[in-house]
């Protein structure tokens, strides 16, 4: 997707925003696409995060473990200076996550990306990732008695 939007100039501030979020999925877009105060608000799999902060296993992220992720755009929508971006995490658990040890199960999850830009200039970003569908993918349950 990213590729396609790229192909062709962005008519609107809408479509460009759109490009911008998109490349965050490629690479961490330039920083001047980000305003200087940019906060992620909320990441992907908090909950996890915070189990990891709480037990001391916080360097163990997804981006960590899944050595091969890749992330996969499903759908863009851009209105105004908002972008709500759907998309899946995919890879294999090669290495421990927040204390899950290798599991070497592939598995797909998906997420949602919010971002809003402000005076054309990405300010705010939101990530919502099914944790509960990558627990059940990985066996892990177990890590919710913790």
């Amino acid at each position: 997707m990213y590729a396609r939007l790229q192909a062709k100039p962005a008519a609107t501030d809408a479509e460009r925003n759109k490009l911008v979020v998109a490349s965050s999925k490629t690479a961490k877009p330039p920083k001047g696409y980000r305003a200087e105060d940019f906060k992620q608000r909320r990441q992907g799999f908090q909950h996890l995060r915070d189990y990891g902060v709480a037990t001391g296993t916080a360097k163990q992220t997804p981006t960590s473990a899944l050595p091969d992720r890749a992330d996969l755009i499903d759908d863009l929508l851009a209105e105004g200076d908002n972008v709500w971006m759907k998309f899946k995490i995919a890879g294999t658990q090669k290495g421990p996550l927040y204390g899950l040890p290798a599991t070497h199960r592939r598995i797909e999850i998906p997420e949602i990306g919010i971002a809003r830009f402000r005076d054309g200039k990405w300010a705010d970003g939101w990530y919502f990732g099914d944790e509960l569908g990558m627990m059940l993918q990985l066996d892990a349950l177990h890590m919710l008695k913790a």
